[in-house]
């Protein structure tokens, strides 16, 4: 079944989540596949049904097909566009294969369908995979904060042939608390990072490009700091008012008990000695005058 519908905001969902942000290539795009590339070669990920197409709309992807000149060469393949061709692609480098790839998507509103041209070009095989500048990602950040920028990952690739050094960033595991730009791989805190654990561990996955795509990965520790002791003000409970207050007036409750507690442990220091013997000497007053009191009631009642 080909489906002939053409939808601009549906085929923007689907560049977006192709990669993509060229309007001018939404007919064209370039994908690359290496030469004598062996039967099963995963030329670009699709996606599995469910997965989102565009957060912004809440887009969720149904299904995938492919038709077109060329679709024989081609399979989508659990949730890949890979090489169906066996027992390895025809071509030479600078060779092109034209097919066509429909991606139905389902919003709160509607059932869609789009449609875009993909160009498979045979390429020089990708040998290198990104390498990371750093051995390892750390970051701490307060659990109050506004969203904001963490860090940015850096990697440099070696292979010579420029289409197979572009690099794109994701978290693998996503992270509900954090994200990273695609193409500039900066970290980013996201809203509701005050009901993150105290540590946040994930791993910054970096991929080229290439044919075959190679990637490499380095651990992001996020250490979530509270700020204990304080007396949260009103930009704080801004974020989750209703909680944050019931948050506040607790941790004020407990820090006044606290307070409490520590004033009759504390250490006599020399400046509260002078004091403390004069309460002495009027307690012992007291019970002085008291105990003559008694003793002139009794001594005038019974004599």
């Amino acid at each position: 079944m080909l489906f002939s519908s053409f939808r601009c905001d549906t085929t923007l969902d689907l560049l977006l989540f192709l990669g993509s942000i060229d309007l001018n290539g939404a007919q064209n795009k370039i994908v690359r596949v290496c030469e004598k590339a062996p039967h099963g070669t995963v030329i670009r990920r699709i996606g599995h049904p469910g997965d989102a197409t565009n957060d912004v709309t809440g887009s969720r992807l149904l299904g995938a097909m492919i038709y077109g000149k060329d679709a024989a060469k081609f399979a989508i393949f659990e949730g890949h566009l890979v090489v169906d061709e066996y027992p390895e692609l025809r071509g030479s480098v600078g060779d092109s294969f034209s097919v066509k790839l429909s991606l139905t998507s389902q919003d709160a509103l509607r059932q869609v369908t789009s449609e875009v041209t993909l160009r498979i070009v045979v390429s020089n095989r990708n040998y290198i995979a990104p390498r990371q500048l750093a051995l390892t990602y750390t970051a701490e950040v307060l659990r109050y904060s506004e969203p904001s920028p963490l860090l940015m990952a850096r990697v440099q690739d070696d292979d010579i042939d420029a289409y197979n050094r572009e690099t794109a960033f994701h978290l693998s595991p996503r992270s509900g608390f954090l994200e990273i730009g695609e193409t500039d791989g900066v970290v980013t805190t996201r809203a509701g990072l005050h009901k993150a654990p105290s540590v946040i561990e994930t791993e910054i996955v970096a991929t080229n490009t290439g044919s075959p795509p190679l990637s490499s990965s380095k651990r992001l520790t996020v250490n979530v700091r509270d700020l204990s002791g304080r007396k949260w003000t009103e930009s704080y409970r801004q974020i989750d008012g209703q909680t944050d207050r019931q948050t506040n007036n607790n941790n004020n409750s407990r820090n006044l008990r606290g307070q409490n507690n520590k004033q009759d442990f504390r250490p006599i220091s020399p400046s509260s000695t002078t004091g403390l013997v004069i309460k002495i000497i009027q307690s012992w007053l007291f019970f002085y005058k008291s105990a003559i009191k008694v003793t002139n009631y009794f001594l005038s009642t019974f004599y």
